[in-house]
């Protein structure tokens, strides 16, 4: 019988609760050392409260009411003491199933087969399987019958024993967890090779040394896997982690990632994470057809990065409570954690401390004193801390500005997957592939350790040969990080554009273009041959626009700089020989030309400026692309929904863009074939009030040249994303400027991990 998992809560070692062992194990932490003595099953006793408290947990994990027909399966050092915590814990919760107690030894092979039993028999609705050890750690899963439709983490498919049969048709699977001691890792190999070929190989993850050798072991690798498949993540181990010595020994350290990896599901085939065991070996298989239960309402902290947001009526006033932070910094972060502002609402002065500890908390407020002591009301910090005395997050003043269709890079906002997860599976729902529209086989690639400039140029090309899983990245980037600002922290832009076909990307994050075509819009990009043969691949467009030509290139080809010049300098440098045009204007010293490759160089040798090659060479803004204007119509025409704010301005028109299907879709396409000028639109922006720019999607490019344009005059650009740095501190920083420019926010989200806390029994 399928046995899907409803309700989880795990305590190990130091880590008290499901959240934070799920974040140790994203993190690729592992738990506290384990007191010396008494590692063998034997040696361990269960006490009978922490399994009443785990219990309960679980059970409210999964909403299941108190007193109903659930059995309950528990596990001790013995089948005695076992009975006595089964019956203990059903007495305690007022649940009327069967109880039964197993040995932990007997327990780790079995439990399969015991929670199923009285599923089968209808004694009981659900079964409660609790485990604890002396040390107070253990776990409790709710389990019930797998049918079509029910909710939970995962779904217990499959269990294979050996001698695992030849002739069965191999697993697929993204993740292993190998239930075993280090010294076993290579036999666990083996035997998973047989049944996952090459090259298929799933990565592999491992309990923490002795951990796979006491009699919980088995249990803690199936929350592993669970997590992880419901988590949406592979988990990392870290290189210093002593599994790693015993994989590279064993030969297979590759197979354990450095890192963790998002892990989102392609396709309508299920996704499967397993749990393979030696001594006996089995293998048991789960997958994600049970339909997702978000755990959290919000967000899912990944870092102990915080925002602290002050707030005072006078400089006076932010030093003393400046002196209150510093007096008591586990104290205020504790209460940020909360989305707790300190300071009266009305405050003229808004200051954001960025801290993840006591001792950086402290750092950040001596800054902050300092400047405050020079008479200073501006500060900004290499950590992201912000003070402002000329807030500009007026009314009407925050604009959301969108990358282009080529923004995305390998390992961009990494953990965004995980600190936004129910916003992610928000976005899940509406796509049968949320891993195409992410692009994460290509973003995400998996190293076995710190990957080297090789490494990473090699994915940069991969990604870079894949203009349509490029350009459904970029524009899902967007749309998630909008969802975040906009659903998590209200932030509300009065004014949108963005760069080239960034503006496709605000069209869908901000509602104008409907969502629930996902597939299909995906689909049209992926097999138009807009982007696969006609601007990009082998260009065949440039080719038939160079024989046109009475005087073609003696080599034909395509290429794009960008120049750092002035758009008059290239203006004028430029001849009608070279075959060379400025596509883009990024800024007032910094242009894209593109065209004839010869020419280029010429153009580049005239001017004597700096420039760099651009690893995408799409055909854009050029008159060969003007041949596929019908194309690009085509692309840009979705259903269009009517929203009021805020102003779209797009590069196509002088004024605010019409929200008419059709008018959208001519005007993008328009757009997208014509000479851009990107400075003006910065302009127009601010014309229309913006001061406060947000850039909502992967790289932080628009940042820089909003600061080159708008020099010397109000405004502030803020990045989401910044290459290097993880999503929790680039969105934290973020906020943090956001705070100190009066920008409304709402910081409750920082209030989400479990939807119900654990209470103990």
């Amino acid at each position: 019988m399928p046995l899907a998992v409803i309700g989880l809560a795990a305590r190990f070692g130091g880590f008290g609760d499901l959240d934070a062992v799920e974040a140790a194990l994203y993190d690729g932490r592992r738990r506290p050392a384990e007191p010396s003595e008494g590692t063998a099953a034997a040696a361990e006793t269960a006490e009978p409260e922490p399994a009443t408290a785990l219990a309960r947990a679980a059970l409210t994990d999964c909403r299941s009411p108190a007193g109903g027909p659930i059995a309950v399966l528990a596990g001790a050092a013995d089948a005695g003491a076992a009975d006595g915590i089964a019956v203990l814990v059903a007495a305690r919760l007022r649940l009327t199933g069967p109880t039964r107690g197993r040995a932990l030894s007997v327990l780790r092979t079995g439990w399969p087969d015991d929670a199923a039993e009285p599923l089968r028999s209808g004694t009981a609705a659900q079964v409660l399987l609790v485990a604890t050890d002396r040390r107070g750690g253990g776990v409790a899963f709710v389990l019930a019958p797998a049918t079509a439709g029910a909710t939970g983490y995962a779904v217990l498919e499959e269990v294979v024993t050996a001698p695992f049969p030849a002739t069965r048709p191999p697993l697929g699977s993204s993740h292993v967890e190998l239930d075993c001691p280090p010294s076993a890792l290579d036999r666990a190999a083996a035997a998973l090779d047989a049944l996952i070929p090459a090259p298929a190989r799933p990565a592999l993850g491992a309990g923490p040394g002795r951990a796979a050798e006491q009699a919980l072991g088995w249990a803690e690798a199936v929350v592993r896997a669970v997590l992880a498949l419901r988590g949406n993540f592979i988990p990392g181990t870290r290189a210093d982690d002593p599994v790693r010595a015993a994989a590279r020994q064993a030969g297979i350290e590759r197979r354990f990632p450095v890192a963790p990896r998002p892990w989102l599901r392609g396709g309508r085939e299920p996704r499967r994470s397993a749990v393979l065991a030696v001594e006996p070996a089995r293998l048991l298989v789960f997958t994600d057809t049970a339909v997702p239960q978000p755990r959290r309402t919000a967000l899912v902290p990944t870092t102990p990065v915080t925002l602290v947001a002050v707030r005072a009526a006078d400089p006076s006033d932010l030093a003393a409570r400046l002196d209150a932070l510093d007096d008591d910094p586990g104290a205020a972060l504790s209460r940020a954690r909360t989305g707790h502002v300190e300071g009266p609402p009305a405050g003229a002065l808004h200051l954001g401390v960025v801290a993840a500890d006591a001792a950086q908390l402290r750092a950040e407020v001596e800054a902050c004193r300092r400047a405050l002591g020079e008479g200073r009301l501006e500060l900004s910090t290499p950590r992201g801390s912000a003070l402002t005395g000329r807030p500009l997050g007026g009314a009407g003043s925050v604009a959301f500005m969108y990358p282009g269709a080529f923004s995305a890079y390998p390992g961009a906002a990494r953990n965004a997957f995980r600190l936004f997860e129910p916003t992610l599976h928000g976005m899940a729902a509406m796509t049968s592939d949320p891993a195409g529209i992410f692009a994460v086989d290509r973003l995400y690639p998996c190293f076995s350790g710190r990957p080297t400039a090789r490494e990473i140029a090699a994915a940069e090309r991969a990604l870079a040969a894949e203009p349509s899983a490029l350009m459904a990245a970029s524009m899902s980037y967007a749309v998630l990080f909008t969802r975040a600002l906009r659903e998590v922290f209200g932030v509300r832009p009065a004014v949108a554009f963005g760069y080239s076909l960034g503006e496709s990307s605000m069209l869908r994050a901000l509602g104008v273009w409907a969502a629930p075509d996902a597939d299909a819009r995906m689909a049209e990009l992926r097999d138009s041959p807009l982007f696969r043969t006609r601007l990009s691949g082998p260009l065949d467009a440039v080719r038939e626009y160079w024989a046109r030509l009475p005087e073609p290139p003696a080599r034909p080809g395509w290429e794009v700089l960008v120049l750092l010049a002035a758009p008059d300098e290239v203006r004028a440098a430029i001849t009608a020989p070279d075959r060379t045009w400025i596509s883009i204007i990024n800024g007032p010293r910094e242009v894209v030309v593109c065209g004839d490759p010869g020419g280029c160089a010429k153009l580049v040798a005239r001017l004597g400026c700096e420039h760099v090659r651009l690893p995408y060479q799409q055909v854009l803004h050029a008159p060969p692309a003007e041949s596929e204007l019908a194309a690009f119509v085509t692309l840009n025409r979705n259903v269009t929904t009517a929203v009021d704010r805020p102003v779209f301005l797009s590069a196509a028109v002088a004024g605010p863009l019409e929200l008419e299907a059709e008018s959208v879709a001519h005007r993008l396409a328009e757009m997208s074939v014509r000479h851009l000028d990107f400075r003006a639109l910065v302009e127009r922006a601010h014309v229309a009030g913006a001061r406060v720019f947000v850039e909502v999607g992967p790289a932080g490019m628009l940042t820089r040249l909003v600061e080159a344009t708008l020099a010397g005059r109000d405004h502030v650009a803020i990045p989401l994303d910044r290459r290097g740095v993880d999503a929790q501190s680039s969105l934290v920083r973020a906020l943090s400027r956001l705070h100190a420019h009066h920008v409304p926010l709402d910081l409750s989200g920082w209030r989400s991990g479990h939807a119900t806390d654990m209470k103990g029994g």
